[in-house]
């Protein structure tokens, strides 16, 4: 009996030791830990096209202070259903030491089975002189804007990564890919016959009222 005590003894320090070196292991992975977020906001009229923004951010997972990662370079891809959607262009919406690369494709490797036009080619990259683009702000930056002509009907877009350009940042004066990376979508409904009536009569009864106060 005394044996067994013994080695239940030992067997709780071994298990101690174990579970305290995966949790030290955790802890230092997250310190390095990054994390890159793209997003599609809600549908907007642009000069008579649907425009969808391009909204990204990043930040760094458990890292102290001083440790960073803004995006220095990376390519994303769309995808929607071209029944609903007909692709105009990407609208970039920065100027300045941040260049980019805009060589629209249709690319049949990132299409789904319901999303069948996917878009590659937009691309981020560092200017001259070099600058990373500010992506750890409240909210994000908002890159571009996807113009789209709306043929009717209603159809996910679906982001992803280019794997022709990979997201990249610099960390330590090393080139880093994200470890983690979020997307998150948009989608356009056709809006309900109800809707565009009551818009039209509430543009009637503002005519009506301004001319009313005249």
């Amino acid at each position: 009996m005394r044996f067994r005590s013994i080695d239940l003894n030992l067997l709780g320090k071994l298990t101690a030791v174990l579970l305290l070196t995966l949790v030290s292991g955790m802890a230092s992975a997250k310190i390095t830990g990054s994390l890159l977020m793209a997003s599609l906001a809600e549908p907007r009229d642009v000069g008579g096209l649907t425009g969808f923004d391009l909204i990204i951010r990043t930040g760094t997972l458990g890292a102290p202070p001083g440790i960073t990662s803004p995006l220095w370079s990376g390519g994303i891809t769309i995808a929607f259903d071209p029944n609903v959607l007909s692709f105009h262009s990407f609208e970039f919406a920065f100027t300045g030491p941040n260049t980019s690369s805009y060589l629209p494709m249709l690319n049949s490797g990132c299409a789904t089975v319901a999303l069948t036009a996917c878009y590659s080619g937009i691309q981020f990259k560092p200017g001259d002189p070099p600058s990373p683009y500010d992506t750890e702000v409240i909210g994000g930056l908002r890159l571009g804007t996807f113009l789209f002509n709306y043929l009717g009907g209603e159809s996910l877009l679906e982001l992803g990564e280019d794997p022709g350009a990979p997201f990249k940042f610099y960390l330590n004066s090393s080139e880093r890919t994200y470890e983690e990376t979020q997307f998150s979508n948009a989608s356009i409904v056709p809006l309900p016959l109800a809707a565009w009536l009551m818009l039209s009569g509430l543009t009637v009864l503002g005519a009506f009222g301004f001319r009313k106060s005249r």
